[in-house]
């Protein structure tokens, strides 16, 4: 399972402890603040602190600088390179940009803790889970790991899995999405079990 990351430069150092303990679980983690992750240096905002002025800068002018392309070619062959994208707020933009180019591409998500007092974005409720609690994410986690990495809607590997999954996205309250994909996943599992039965 190999699990991305999304955050604020502001929040490194959270960011460096869930990646520990995410590896220490066996995991695969790519932390954009570790160095030994990157193959391009990091780019932290104080690295570059100008911001943009429109009154003073062309904004296509203002990002192409080298540093910025080769990072954000190096996060998204990350990012497609992973199976579940966990995003950490607070964050900005560039966070939640990488997290909603995860989720278009199919990966499960997961958006741990708030956005500051009078932020909201409600592209976050694409997440399966939403939690601020660690237990619910590494449990989420684990929940995916035994799961068949060969995508979402494929079957899992018996029906005790299947139906201990099913009751604990119900005590989650799990949105439609979740619903939706379980039934699929239901579906699937049943024509699998018919196919072995007739």
């Amino acid at each position: 399972m190999n699990i991305y990351i999304s955050s604020s430069w502001k929040n490194r150092v959270t960011v460096r402890l869930v990646a520990t303990a995410l590896r220490n679980k066996g995991y695969e983690v790519y932390d954009f603040t570790d160095p030994t992750c990157r193959t391009t240096p990091e780019i932290p905002p104080e690295a570059f602190p100008e911001q943009f002025d429109p009154n003073k800068h062309s904004y296509a002018e203002y990002l192409n600088r080298v540093e910025w392309h080769s990072a954000v070619t190096e996060n998204r062959a990350a990012l497609d390179a992973c199976d579940v994208v966990l995003l950490l707020l607070p964050c900005g933009i560039d966070a939640t940009a990488d997290w909603a180019y995860a989720v278009g591409q199919g990966k499960q998500s997961i958006v741990f803790g708030h956005p500051r007092a009078g932020e909201r974005s409600p592209v976050h409720l694409w997440a399966e889970l939403m939690t601020e609690s660690w237990e619910d994410v590494y449990q989420q986690i684990e929940e995916w790991t035994w799961r068949p990495s060969s995508g979402p809607d494929m079957p899992y590997p018996d029906f005790e899995s299947f139906a201990k999954a099913c009751r604990q996205a119900i005590k989650r309250k799990s949105g439609p999405r979740n619903r939706a994909q379980l039934l699929r996943m239901l579906a699937k599992h049943v024509e699998r079990v018919a196919r072995k039965v007739l």
